[in-house]
């Protein structure tokens, strides 16, 4: 009973803290918020959190609402493993992990747009990359992807003859990128919940390509990291989830 009733106290001392923590994060107006409350308007959790996070309400509850309290006869004894698991919440929720450290980031080869297609297609086949930065005439950052070179080949494709990759420039190539192929800049202290957030539609509902990092998350600096698609799985192991 005695590691029982540790688990429930472990447990309890956790939940709280998460209810804190979250709470801490919003305005005072939202303090009296319940539990499910925080979770739901919190941005500080991918949604996969939020909905273990509410199971995890439910199981409280059902604790601490029992007949005769938790402390005497607890209803609901949580396993090693919900407890861990709830612990490890607490602790990402007070020191989120970044990006650039959780996927142990360089600095990506930046392309420039007046380069030679074939530069790019050296980068997928020695890499296995999907996509390269490009830096634009006027300073910025793009990107360039497998997908829009698919298109390229595509528009100008003549059977008999196809197509002279040696005579193209990536320039030719990103006049048929389209959303699927945007790029979003940020800076180095980028979250990894964040970067979910984002891979998951939270920037008006469109769904980039990727993450370029820079020191303060201006494009025209020098990248110090990318992150894709592909790399959400690793992310959301991260985040427990």
């Amino acid at each position: 009973m005695a590691d029982d009733h540790s688990r429930a106290a472990r447990f309890l001392d956790s939940f709280h803290r998460v209810e804190s923590l979250l709470a801490a994060r919003m305005s005072n107006e939202t303090q009296r918020l319940t539990f499910y409350e925080l979770v739901r308007r919190s941005k500080d959790l991918t949604d996969q959190q939020k909905n273990r996070l509410r199971d995890v309400g439910d199981l409280r509850n059902a604790i601490v609402h029992a007949p005769g309290g938790w402390g005497q006869n607890p209803i609901a004894d949580p396993r090693e493993d919900i407890v861990s698991w709830l612990e490890t919440q607490a602790e990402l929720i007070e020191r989120p992990p970044l990006v650039l450290t959780t996927l142990k980031l360089q600095p990506p080869r930046v392309l420039d747009s007046n380069a030679d297609l074939i530069v790019f297609l050296d980068e997928v086949r020695d890499h296995d990359f999907s996509q390269s930065p490009v830096r634009l005439p006027n300073g910025d950052l793009g990107l360039i992807t497998t997908n829009a070179v698919t298109r390229w080949i595509a528009s100008g494709y003549d059977e008999g003859v196809g197509v002279a990759l040696d005579q193209a420039e990536i320039a030719d190539v990103l006049t048929f990128v389209e959303a699927e192929d945007q790029l979003v800049v940020k800076p180095r202290n980028l979250r990894v919940v964040e970067a979910v957030r984002l891979f998951a539609g939270a920037l008006k509902g469109s769904i980039p390509a990727a993450i370029v990092l820079t020191e303060d998350g201006k494009p025209e600096h020098k990248p110090i990291g990318i992150c894709a698609r592909a790399d959400v799985a690793e992310l959301l192991q991260a985040l427990g989830v």
